[in-house]
């Protein structure tokens, strides 16, 4: 009787073992990696910005709360809104926001690979 006992304690540790540092980090990291990235140059990507100083196609913009240097159309003034399409470096590359409905744009990556973000 106390054998048996003493088995199922242990079936019972392993199992709970086994799942805590096995079953659980793994199911942890693939629903993990479905989420957009949201920090450092790739979850700037998209992201809507202000422009607060524009001359001749280069200026500084305003992306959460922090001042960025970018490059872009001729066109853009303050107080426009624009959209990040590539960070290289330090400084941004920014088209002006779409207004007419369909908010998908093309943004290169880092890397140079495209992808479409809706924001």
């Amino acid at each position: 009787m106390l054998k048996t006992a003493l088995i199922i304690l242990l079936i019972g540790i392993v199992t709970f073992e086994l799942v805590e540092h096995v079953v659980l980090p793994l199911v942890l990291a693939v629903f993990g990696r479905k989420r957009r990235v949201v920090t450092g140059a790739e979850g700037m990507l998209g992201r809507v910005v202000e422009v607060t100083r524009w001359d001749d196609g280069e200026g500084i913009v305003d992306c959460a709360g922090e001042l960025w240097s970018a490059t872009g159309p001729h066109s853009l003034a303050p107080p426009d809104k624009a959209r990040v399409l590539k960070v290289e470096g330090l400084r941004l590359s920014v088209t002006p926001l779409d207004h007419e409905g369909d908010d998908r744009h093309r943004v290169r990556a880092i890397n140079g690979q495209e992808s479409t973000k809706l924001r």
